[in-house]
Order: C-alpha cells, then sequence, then structure tokens
C-alpha cells in the first residue's frame, strides 16, 4: 500500500512489544507491531515522537495496559482513525466494528443490516 509522503510514525513501547504508530495531518492512518509479518514499509517516514495523535494514543494505550480503561470503546481517540487505504464500503464497515461496545457480539448479519 501507499501512504502520504506527509505520514509521520512513532514507536510505542508496549508489554506486548514495540508498535509502530503512523498519522497524517491529525488523524491515525495505522498502527503495526514492529516485526509482525505484513509489517508496513515506512522507510520513508519521519519519526516525530511528539505529534499530539501520537501523545493522545499513547496515553491511552499506557492507561489500557495498565488496567485503567475497560476496552478499546473507552478510548477516546477512536474519532480520530482513518482507513486512507479502504475502499468506501470497507470505511463503512470499520466504523460499525468500532461502535461495538466491549463484551458486546454482533453478527455479521446484523452487521450487514447496519
Amino acid at each position: 500500500m501507499k501512504y502520504p509522503t506527509s505520514t509521520v510514525q512513532c514507536i510505542y513501547k508496549s508489554p506486548l512489544g514495540d508498535i509502530r504508530l503512523a498519522a497524517n495531518e491529525d488523524k491515525l492512518i495505522g498502527l503495526w507491531f514492529v516485526g509482525q509479518k505484513h509489517e508496513v514499509d515506512a522507510s520513508n517516514w519521519s519519526f516525530d515522537q511528539e505529534n499530539p495523535v501520537f501523545i493522545r494514543i499513547k496515553a491511552n494505550l499506557e492507561n489500557y495496559f495498565a488496567g485503567k480503561t475497560m476496552g478499546i470503546d473507552e478510548f477516546n481517540w477512536m474519532h480520530e482513525i482513518v482507513f486512507p487505504k479502504a475502499t468506501e464500503f470497507e470505511q463503512l464497515v470499520w466504523q460499525q466494528l468500532l461502535s461495538i461496545h466491549v463484551g458486546h457480539t454482533v453478527s455479521y448479519s446484523d452487521l450487514a443490516t447496519q
């Protein structure tokens, strides 16, 4: 996949391993474990550990790994995620998935209906 040339990155050291965060403008556009099988080629991205997007996300991840949040639906940055390489349909599906609360399930049929 090709990402915007203005994409910036930072590395977050999580208890599960290093995580590469990517942002463009004021939105998160990617998150990968460093060294994962299908990791993105980020060799042309500059590092910006102080990017406001990364600061907010890293704070939320710190709380999550410290057990101070119940799950991903408590993260206040969920509205900041964009999926720049997804089709309009894929983006719609992702937005629907993000609306599912922790502890709840939704069938494929129900998701399709929504």
